[in-house]
């Protein structure tokens, strides 16, 4: 292909320009504040970069004429040819959207972590305060998409810091960019993040968004796809119609549980003559010409501020962009409940929290477990906890007592979140108490139980969910792992004493334990609805 084949190419995929999020107003909050809802990602409107030309030999170009080196802006490309299928999940409307825009799952599940994409300060300081809001409340644990892709790639393109550097426009907007309200701008403008390996060439794409019955697997709903979607290839009727694929999967040894999945195939198509996106035989053929060539995978992204750095003279731009955003930083406090897994409540329809109690009742507790304790034979470590007004903990179905705050710091008033694989001390401010993991010595007996203490006594806990990173959102499954006041770790949170019992403690995973550890969701409460202190 000549240079201006290839420039042809470039222009059709606005391949220059980074991509930023979009958003719209979604009317006004309780204190009369603008809201905003996330709609969708798209190519930025100017190109923050253009491509440096490069050396060719003569033994490089086609006209055997040529015999001296020359310069092309021809970017740096492998041939790739390999068709392929891709199915793959995704959890809230970003992700979603970042896979109808081309973006590999690995990319769209990393869309989860974190209001901007799990990006440093640099990028999320890109967003307004009510962008990052929105960004906040637009991804939940139990909204699924099972997303299907038919891919027929031509060319890989790589566009690293050697292959581009800022255009005039850019160069003049950075320099300018002194503030805050000029980073934001310069964002809306060129782009929030930039994909630095893209596959050209054509693709179908689908998705299907269905609730999970139970624990369904991920590989049932896969199958059920690609089941429906095969049919649109093969089947002589697809012209001008969607196929229609069901699939009931029944209970396996793995313990996969049922999942009935209806799938009505629509195709999307991108490349090629996308007039034909419902007659996939008919459309292959198209996706040959390069003027057909369109984006069908992007990989390797990094933030504007990341990329940006990475060019010559421009090495301090994502301290810039970074100093900016830590010079609004400030604490701000996230409340939340902790809800106990459906199938570990005593009554799945009523909803049970992680909850404070008062401390003389633990006295109770331990004369259900341990033999000689009556109130004229109290040990010493329950008597002090009730003499100094501790609080044990346990999950309940009613209280007041079950929200919980945490302090994180934040940039630019943006919401505040918290993150897997963190530690933190959590606090519940109707009681003024701490939570804290403390081993209680009763008859030269070790019992490890949580109870709520002054801040001296606080003790770390870690929020988990396997391999999961970023910002946890509402509805998050995971599991709460305790430390104790030497920063050790003591186990997972479960019931102390056993099954049926009240006081929450903590022990190491095993299988025979299953019934002890306690499994829980994340559920923020707003500020306005934290019960006030006693």
């Amino acid at each position: 292909m000549s240079e201006k084949e290839w420039n042809v190419v470039i222009r059709n995929n606005a391949l220059t320009s980074a991509h930023r999020l979009v958003f719209s107003k979604d009317g006004q909050d309780n204190e009369g504040k603008e809201v905003l809802k996330f709609r969708r990602i798209e190519r930025a409107p100017y190109s923050a970069f253009i491509l440096k030309p490069r050396k060719f030999q003569s033994h490089e170009m086609s006209d055997a004429a040529v015999k001296v080196e020359q310069e092309f802006h021809i970017p740096r490309f492998v041939v790739n040819d390999d068709s392929y299928v891709d199915t793959f999940e995704t959890h809230s409307s970003v992700s979603t959207s970042m896979a109808r825009s081309s973006f590999s799952s690995i990319e769209a599940q990393a869309s989860i972590g974190g209001g901007a994409f799990g990006f440093n300060a640099a990028v999320s300081a890109g967003f307004s305060q009510q962008e990052s809001n929105a960004l906040s409340s637009n991804a939940t644990a139990d909204e699924k998409t099972m997303n299907i892709t038919y891919n027929f790639p031509r060319v890989v393109i790589h566009l690293d810091h050697h292959s581009l550097e800022l255009s005039a426009e850019c160069k003049s907007d950075l320099d300018d960019v002194k503030d805050v309200d000029k980073l934001i701008d310069f964002h809306h403008k060129y782009g929030h993040f930039f994909a630095t390996r893209i596959e050209l060439g054509g693709r179908l794409f689908s998705s299907e968004k269905f609730s999970t019955l139970g624990s369904a697997s991920e590989a049932d709903a896969t199958k059920a796809m690609k089941i429906a979607a095969s049919a649109s290839f093969s089947s002589s009727f697809v012209a001008g119609s969607a196929s229609f694929g069901k699939e009931d999967q029944s209970r396996s040894a793995s313990g996969s549980s049922n999942r009935n999945m209806s799938s009505s195939i629509s195709w999307q198509a991108q490349g090629g003559n996308t007039l034909l996106c419902n007659n996939p035989p008919e459309w292959c053929p198209t996706v040959s010409p390069f003027q057909n060539w369109r984006v069908i995978k992007q990989e390797d992204v990094v933030s504007m501020g990341d990329f940006i750095s990475k060019l010559p003279g421009y090495e301090s731009t994502r301290k810039k962009f970074d100093d900016l955003a830590i010079s609004t930083k400030r604490m701000a406090t996230v409340s939340f409940k902790l809800r106990l897994t459906h199938w570990q409540r005593k009554d799945k329809d009523q909803p049970e929290y992680v909850t404070l109690y008062h401390a003389s009742q633990l006295k109770n507790d331990f004369r259900n477990h341990v033999d000689d304790i009556d109130d004229n034979n109290l040990p010493t470590e329950i008597q002090r906890l009730i003499n100094h007004e501790f609080k044990g903990c346990e999950t309940r179905v009613q209280s007041t007592d079950n929200v919980f705050d945490i302090e994180v710091e934040t940039i630019l008033d943006q919401a505040p979140q918290l993150e897997f694989n963190k530690r933190y001390k959590l606090y519940n401010r109707r009681n003024g108490r701490w939570l804290k993991y403390q081993r209680l010595n009763v008859f030269g007996n070790e019992y490890p139980i949580l109870v709520g203490g002054y801040g001296s006594d606080a003790t770390f806990f870690e929020f988990r969910d396997g391999d999961r990173s970023g910002s946890i959102r509402a509805n998050d499954p995971l599991s709460l792992l305790v430390y104790d006041s030497k920063g050790e770790y003591q186990g997972l949170l479960a019931l102390a004493f056993g099954p049926n019992t009240r006081p929450l403690g903590a022990m190491h995973y095993a299988p025979q334990h299953e019934n002890r550890i306690r499994f829980l969701a994340f559920e923020p409460v707003e500020q306005k609805y934290v019960p006030a202190s006693k």
